[in-house]
């Protein structure tokens, strides 16, 4: 349900579909695109080399190689003259410092049409939890980010059809996304 909610109408499925995976890490979420569309390809995006190098395993491990490119590289500093079809963005772990310049970028570096999807902290119904999730993300160098806030950063972008997508998962994460005109 929740990625029909955000490929509807994003080229997510369509030969030659891309999708920009910003933070990579390991790999596990640019492996889990390819798997679930076939005919798209993924470009994963990290500052840390150690990462990459677990991603680099496990992309040849899931045999994606062609389909996968892995770029040691920030955000603010990316360039692609290709285009996406769909960015994945987690806010929690870019500094506040530098993330409106993060958005814009990954914003231009999609195809018209195309949505980003920002992760945010979603918090705990327990307060103590809360504040240690709040803590855990502010000690990595992430952002704070609440729902008004990541729409309004997806609106100040140029973007449309900014909205909230339902939290139906137990994982203390909150996706908001949005579509380039």
């Amino acid at each position: 349900m929740i990625v029909a909610q955000l490929i509807a109408g994003a080229g997510i499925g369509t030969e030659n579909a891309r999708i920009l995976d910003i933070g990579t890490g390991v790999g596990a979420l640019a492996v889990a695109f390819c798997r679930a569309f076939p005919d798209s390809t993924v470009v994963g995006i990290d500052t840390w080399e150690l990462s990459l190098e677990l991603a680099r395993q496990n992309v040849a491990a899931a045999g994606l190689g062609s389909r996968i490119t892995l770029r040691q590289t920030r955000i603010e500093a990316f360039e692609d003259d290709e285009g996406f079809d769909l960015v994945w963005m987690p806010v929690i772990f870019l500094s506040r410092a530098i993330l409106e310049d993060a958005v814009r970028r990954a914003v231009a570096a999609m195809r018209p049409g195309a949505q980003i999807v920002l992760g945010r902290y979603a918090g705990s119904d327990d307060p103590l939890v809360g504040v240690l999730g709040d803590l855990r993300t502010i000690r990595s160098g992430g952002t704070l980010l609440r729902p008004a806030e990541t729409r309004a950063l997806l609106e100040g972008a140029g973007l449309f059809d900014v909205r909230e997508i339902e939290r139906t998962w137990p994982a203390p994460i909150g996706l908001t996304a949005g579509r380039r005109p």
